[in-house]
């Protein structure tokens, strides 16, 4: 047997198994897709069908996360054409906590100011990589906090 035979043989058994447990918790739960990097380029050219594709899977929701001003931004403009099915969260990611300023801070509050901005991300720290530093990560993670909090 060809390996590439069993590579779809796998893939097959996936995909069953998947809709098989799917199936099980139809009407029980909903498939909401958190975290979505529909910002990215990548998806530009493809985000219709990107949602179509996540529709016709069986996902109810998807949370586009923005990790700067212009992801948050652009988020929040795909809950306007998907409306009711596409929710946004704004924040700034730790690899861009050196951006932060009051400019930011404005524009990152007018964002979480909508309606459809369902929560803060991405934020939090992340020492992998050496963007900014962890004394500035920790500082707007706190004052995405104190945001939070005046919003909630």
């Amino acid at each position: 047997m060809s390996s590439s035979k069993i590579v779809k043989d796998d893939a097959k058994r996936t995909l069953d198994s998947a809709e098989a447990v799917l199936e099980d918790l139809s009407g029980q739960y909903f498939i909401t897709g958190v975290c979505a990097n529909l910002t990215n380029k990548k998806f530009a050219r493809d985000v219709d069908g990107v949602i179509q594709r996540a529709q016709n899977a069986g996902v109810k929701k998807i949370i586009v996360s923005g990790t700067n001003i212009q992801s948050s931004k652009e988020a929040l403009r795909l809950t306007r054409i998907f409306p009711d099915y596409v929710y946004c969260a704004a924040g700034i990611h730790p690899n861009e906590a050196k951006t932060w300023d009051e400019e930011v801070e404005s524009s990152l509050r007018e964002i979480l100011s909508n309606p459809e901005c369902v929560a803060v991300g991405q934020c939090g720290l992340d020492y992998t990589k050496k963007f900014s530093e962890p004394a500035e990560q920790k500082e707007v993670l706190n004052k995405q906090v104190i945001i939070i909090n005046l919003i909630v």
